[in-house]
């Protein structure tokens, strides 16, 4: 199971125990993101996954 980060990784907000939404890029890397980001800039996301890998 992956822990992952505990921080979004777009906003850097701090997620504390909460589960957060995994992305995995297709270079099979894991980030994890925030309720907030990841219901409202799934764009942002997009571009965030394929460019940081």
């Amino acid at each position: 199971m992956f822990e992952g980060d505990k921080n979004c990784g777009l906003c850097r907000k701090g997620l504390g125990d909460k589960k957060g939404n995994f992305v995995v890029s297709l270079k099979g890397y894991t980030h994890v993101f925030c309720d907030s980001c990841f219901a409202n800039k799934k764009d942002q996301i997009k571009i965030f996954v394929n460019e940081k890998d």
